[in-house]
């Protein structure tokens, strides 16, 4: 059960324009810390590329975690559909646990789907690591890639693909669902990187491990889940449905 977050844990949404230079110079600090082989100019450039932050403050106030997002729109089949795109993403292992940033990121999502409910809204997420794929089960009652379904009998398998295709050209792999930079973008420290005893087991975890043998030089695998109160699950679907305060976006 999803418990609600602590009250001495905050997560806000914010824009990126609004962001202030102590803010980002912490933001890049954070990231360097749990990444190897970050790029700085890189960082500020993909920054740039965001319209929106999810943002942690631990019980003192201290910034302690982030997700940048943005909304693109694209066309599959002559119909259009949108994607909530999670770009960087780093939560200080001391702030794990706390459900501050899936909340406020449930509920931005939540807002974006309501701008435009008539529209298929996905969460589209490049996973370089176990943690950040154990996300999608958290999320969502259907997504893909899934370890109990092959791809081409999860529902929007060809929808990845074409995405895949447009967005990550050069780097993706059809047939795997893996985008591939073969060690020249960002990877996960390798302490962050090691699987925890205690999950090495997981049916998710293993499965994750199959699909991306190579997460440790940067690969991402290619996950995709609708954004919608039916498929999101019961924990966090109240968050969902009240969604931010519009005004904020």
């Amino acid at each position: 059960m999803i418990k609600e977050p602590s009250q001495t844990y905050k997560g806000t949404c914010v824009e990126v324009k609004d962001l202030t230079a102590s803010l980002k110079a912490q933001m890049l600090a954070l990231f360097k810390a749990n990444y190897q082989n970050v790029d700085t100019e890189h960082f500020w450039n993909d920054l740039a590329q965001k319209s929106h932050v999810i943002l942690v403050y631990d019980p003192g106030g201290l910034f302690r975690g982030f997700s940048t997002a943005v909304v693109w729109r694209y066309q599959f089949e002559n119909r259009p559909v949108r994607l909530l795109f999670s770009g960087d993403t780093i939560v200080d292992p001391a702030a794990w646990g706390h459900m501050a940033l899936p909340i406020t990121w449930m509920r931005f999502a939540g807002t974006i789907w309501s701008m435009e409910p008539q529209t298929r809204l996905f969460w589209l997420l490049t996973s370089k690591g176990h943690r950040t794929y154990r996300f999608m089960s958290l999320f969502f009652k259907n997504f893909l890639p899934h370890w109990e379904k092959n791809d081409r009998d999860c529902d929007d398998h060809l929808l990845a693909k074409s995405i895949g295709n447009h967005y990550f050209t050069d780097h993706f792999e059809p047939d795997t669902g893996l985008i591939s930079y073969a060690g020249t973008k960002n990877m996960v420290s390798p302490e962050l990187a090691k699987i925890p005893a205690k999950d090495i087991n997981r049916p998710d975890v293993s499965y994750f491990l199959s699909r991306n043998r190579n997460y440790m030089l940067g690969d991402e695998l290619l996950c995709l889940g609708e954004l919608h109160e039916n498929n999101i699950r019961l924990g966090l679907r109240r968050y969902f449905i009240s969604g931010l305060d519009k005004t904020s976006l």
